[in-house]
């Protein structure tokens, strides 16, 4: 295990010990015992990976992909916080995310001159050299309970995910049709990404036992909407190119689906461990950049995000 890792590892068990201070602290000064509300608070700390996926299409969408770029092994050391208010059986929640971007990954650049990514004639491979993700959920919902020990959960809510990477030594490894190995240099792009939609979704918890249970969830976003902007800081003889793209939010929709266990280690306190499965999809829209006075209008082709995630997370509740 290298020494980023054990440090990962060492912050998470770090701030673990930090939230079950700060909410023993919360528990003994609380006043809200005699309004029906309950407050949980929790602290996750997880490692993701994704896989972002774009392409532009040729004028008159001819050929249909003329340009896909593919950032893949996104790696991200990820720490959120979730506050839940619940009154009697609705509830709210808000969900706040951060995550590091590691130096793990790659950047795979193609291009065609014909439709079904035929006639590739010029590839590239570059390396993901850190940055980082934010994402928000606020939602609404209410805990029904179906059995003494089983509770399912509609809800409804919005969604905002923002990923910035830079990405720097760079490789051609095609061009017009011959294999090449030649570095590319100077290289130090950046490129953005927003997601964002409402959703509906319902979640299912069972318990075991009095002090261990299981969860899951499945959210569908609709209406999702993808954003970006990137700078490619080669172009335009070193000054560098700007660029702005977004798909049509009719088309664009998403799916995500987490699985997990939970142990009340003490009262009111809960140690859980979770997987999440996501993956969200934008098609149409538009793409445009500008290169010095030269302006570009292209159709934007599909974008595509496949995430998964574990992590560890303390839930306390007052």
């Amino acid at each position: 295990m290298n020494k980023k890792m054990l440090c990962i590892f060492g912050v998470l068990l770090l701030q673990l010990g930090m939230a079950t201070l700060f909410a023993e602290s919360l528990r003994t000064s609380a006043t809200n015992d005699n309004t029906g509300t309950t407050v949980d608070i929790e602290v996750t700390q997880g490692l993701r990976q994704d896989k972002l996926k774009w392409s532009i299409s040729g004028k008159n969408h001819k050929p249909d992909i003329i340009s896909e770029i593919t950032f893949k092994n996104i790696t991200i050391y990820e720490t959120r916080l979730i506050t839940k208010f619940t009154r009697n059986s609705y509830f709210s929640k808000i969900n706040l995310g951060y995550g590091d971007i590691l130096d793990r990954g790659h950047v795979y650049d193609s291009d065609f001159h014909k439709s079904n990514r035929e006639g590739e004639f010029s590839r590239s491979k570059s390396k993901i050299k850190g940055s980082h993700a934010l994402d928000a959920q606020v939602s609404f919902g209410e805990d029904i309970a179906v059995s003494s020990r089983a509770t399912i959960s509609p809800l409804l809510g919005y969604l905002w995910q923002y990923e910035k990477l830079r990405f720097k030594n760079g490789r051609q490894t095609r061009l017009f049709g011959f294999k090449l190995h030649e570095k590319i240099k100077n290289l130090n792009s950046t490129y953005t990404s927003q997601w964002d939609g409402p959703f509906i979704g319902v979640r299912a918890n069972f318990d075991f036992t009095p002090s261990f249970f299981c969860y899951g969830e499945y959210d569908f976003a609709f209406a999702l909407r993808y954003h970006a902007h990137g700078f490619w800081n080669l172009r335009n003889k070193g000054k560098g190119m700007h660029f702005h793209q977004h798909s049509n939010r009719i088309k664009g929709f998403g799916q995500s689906g987490l699985v997990g266990l939970g142990y009340e280690v003490l009262e009111n306190l809960i140690l859980k461990a979770e997987y999440q499965l996501l993956r969200f999809e934008g098609r149409g829209g538009s793409s445009k950049a500008r290169e010095g006075h030269k302006k570009f209008h292209q159709p934007f082709h599909k974008a595509t995000l496949d995430s998964s995630e574990g992590r560890l997370c303390l839930d306390y509740s007052f």
